[in-house]
């Protein structure tokens, strides 16, 4: 059975998350659509009012960025010399930057980079 603490915390804890959520909204009406305020501030409000009236408890999942136009443009800059300027570029690390020209580019044809080791199958080793 729920406490009455149990239950103040519970509403504190949703409180938090909406006045979350309206920072967050509020920061991206700003920045991507620069409303300013009371104007951002309002609108934000109002959708996260909305959002609680029409999803209030259930679990949300919101995707991530689709990264392939990001990937695509780190290979293409990419020379095997600059992997600390790329990884400072896009906020990756050194591993990432490595990782991500090692993978082939989802729909474009050919473009599977080969190991050292897939290079050989195949060939016929050179005369001496």
């Amino acid at each position: 059975m729920n406490r009455p603490d149990d239950t103040f915390e519970m509403a504190a804890r949703k409180a938090d998350h909406a006045a979350q959520w309206t920072v967050d909204i509020r920061e991206i009406l700003q920045d991507r659509l620069g409303l300013k305020d009371p104007w951002a501030s309002s609108i934000a409000a109002e959708i996260v009012a909305g959002m609680r009236n029409r999803l209030g408890g259930a679990k949300l999942y919101v995707p991530g960025p689709d990264l392939r136009d990001r990937d695509a443009r780190i290979r293409d800059l990419f020379n095997g010399r600059n992997v600390r300027q790329l990884s400072e570029l896009f906020g990756l690390s050194r591993s990432q930057v490595y990782a991500i020209c090692a993978r082939r580019h989802p729909g474009r044809p050919g473009e599977e980079r080969e190991s050292a080791s897939s290079s050989l199958v195949g060939r016929q080793a050179p005369s001496l």
